[in-house]
C-alpha cells in the first residue's frame, strides 16, 4: 500500500507528458455520457495525477493507494494538486484499490473486500435518513464497474462540489444501479471490528428533487434498518465512511472476521 503525500505526488504530476496524459483523458472524455461544470483541460490535470500515481504504485512496488483529500491539495504552497477522483475511479475498476482523504481503513475495507467478493468497492461519506428510512454513502469517485466484470455504468465528468466551474481538476458522477442487494462494512484495524449492514438501493432521486447537486458527486441511497443503523452508530470506532460492495456478502464478511479476530457489528440489527 502506498500513501503520498504532497511533495512528491506534486513532482511527479509536473513530470507527466501531456501527450500521454492527452491519451488518459480523451478516453474518460469519450466513455462519459457528457460533462458539466468541466472541461477538457480540468480532465487533462487529473489524467496527468492519474499517470504520477501510477508511476509512484510501480516506483514503490505497490497494489494500493491513498492520497490526500481535495481540498488539502488546493492549499499546497508549490501550487494545486487537481481532483483525484477520476485516477482514483479508474484504478478501483482496473481492480487496483484507491481511495482518499488518506482513508486507511477505507482502503483495507475495500482491499479485503475486493479479495472476498471480487468487487470493487464504493467508499464514501456515510449518512443516515431516518425519515425516509435510508442510509446515504457518497464521494466523488467510484468504480464503473461495481460488479466486478465487463458491465460499465454510465457516468459524467463534473467538477469538485463547493469549487468554481472548470478549476480543481475533474470528478465522476456515477449512476449506479437500483433495486439491487448491497453490503455496507468498515474495518475498524484499531478496535478489530467490522461493522457490517444490508440493503436495497433506490433511486435518490425520489427523496430529493437536487439529489445529483447535493454534495458528493457520486451518490447512493439504500433502503435498510435505520432505526437499528442509529442506535448502533458508532462513529469513534468505524469513522464517518463506509464502503457499498454490490451484492449481499453479509456471511463472507462474518467469516472474515472469524478468521482475523475481529469482532462483527450488525448495524441493521437491533439488541
Amino acid at each position: 500500500m502506498c500513501l503520498f503525500r504532497r511533495k512528491s505526488l506534486f513532482e511527479e504530476t509536473n513530470k507527466t507528458e501531456e501527450r500521454e496524459a492527452r491519451k488518459v483523458a480523451e478516453k474518460w472524455i469519450n466513455e462519459a455520457e457528457g460533462m458539466k461544470d468541466t472541461n477538457e483541460a480540468e480532465v487533462l490535470k487529473s489524467a496527468k495525477l492519474y499517470l504520477a500515481m501510477k508511476r509512484l504504485m510501480k516506483k514503490y512496488g505497490c497494489d494500493a493507494i491513498a492520497t490526500e483529500g481535495y481540498g488539502v491539495f488546493a492549499d499546497y504552497h508549490k501550487g494545486p494538486i487537481p481532483s483525484q477522483g477520476l485516477p482514483s475511479s479508474q484504478f478501483c475498476t482496473d481492480g487496483i484499490v484507491a481511495t482518499s482523504e488518506t482513508l486507511i481503513d477505507s482502503l483495507i475495507t475495500q482491499q479485503l473486500g475486493l479479495y472476498i467478493t471480487g468487487r470493487p468497492g464504493f467508499n464514501g461519506d456515510y449518512l443516515i435518513d431516518p425519515h425516509n428510512n435510508i442510509a446515504i454513502i457518497g464521494h466523488c469517485e467510484c468504480p464503473f464497474n461495481p460488479y466486478g466484470d465487463e458491465r460499465r455504468c454510465p457516468y459524467i465528468i463534473r467538477n469538485l462540489p463547493r469549487w468554481k466551474k472548470n478549476e480543481g481538476g475533474a470528478c465522476v458522477q456515477v449512476d449506479l444501479p437500483v433495486d439491487e442487494t448491497v453490503t455496507v462494512v468498515k474495518i475498524s484495524v484499531h478496535d478489530k471490528k467490522i461493522s457490517i449492514f444490508t440493503g436495497k438501493t433506490v433511486s435518490g432521486k425520489e427523496f430529493f428533487d437536487e439529489w445529483d447537486d447535493l454534495a458528493c458527486r457520486t451518490k447512493i441511497a439504500i433502503k435498510t434498518n435505520t432505526k437499528a443503523l442509529i442506535k448502533n452508530l458508532n462513529s469513534k470506532t468505524f469513522g464517518d465512511h463506509r464502503v457499498v460492495f454490490y451484492g449481499d456478502f453479509r456471511e463472507k464478511f462474518k467469516d472474515l472476521a472469524t478468521l482475523i479476530g475481529f469482532e462483527v457489528v450488525e448495524e441493521d440489527i437491533e439488541k
